[in-house]
C-alpha cells in the first residue's frame, strides 16, 4: 500500500488526542498535535517548493539535472521523475 504523496497537506481540523497519556493534560497534548501537524505540512510545503524550482529551471535551462541531484542529494533519475511529476499535474 502507498502512502500519501509527499506535497499532501493534512487538514487545519480541530485535533485532540486519541490515546491521551493520564498524567499529562488533554489540552497540552493538543497544542502538541496542533505544532506536528504544522511541522508536517512544512514538509509538504517544502517538497512542494523544491519540486517546482527543479521543474522550472529545468525547463528554462538554468541548472542541469546532474547538478540539481548535486544539490538536493538525489539521483539525476529522481531529479527526471520529479520533472515528470510536476509536468503532469499542469
Amino acid at each position: 500500500m502507498r502512502g500519501r504523496h509527499r506535497h499532501y497537506l493534512l487538514g487545519e481540523a480541530d485535533l485532540s488526542p486519541t490515546r491521551p497519556l493520564g498524567h499529562i493534560n488533554k489540552a497540552i497534548q493538543a497544542e502538541r498535535m496542533r505544532l506536528l501537524r504544522a511541522a508536517q505540512n512544512q514538509v509538504a510545503a517544502a517538497y512542494r517548493e523544491r519540486d517546482r524550482l527543479i521543474a522550472a529551471w529545468a525547463r528554462s535551462n538554468q541548472l542541469s539535472r546532474h547538478d540539481m541531484g548535486v544539490a538536493t542529494g538525489l539521483a539525476k533519475t529522481r531529479i527526471d521523475q520529479i520533472i515528470r511529476e510536476v509536468d503532469k499535474q499542469k
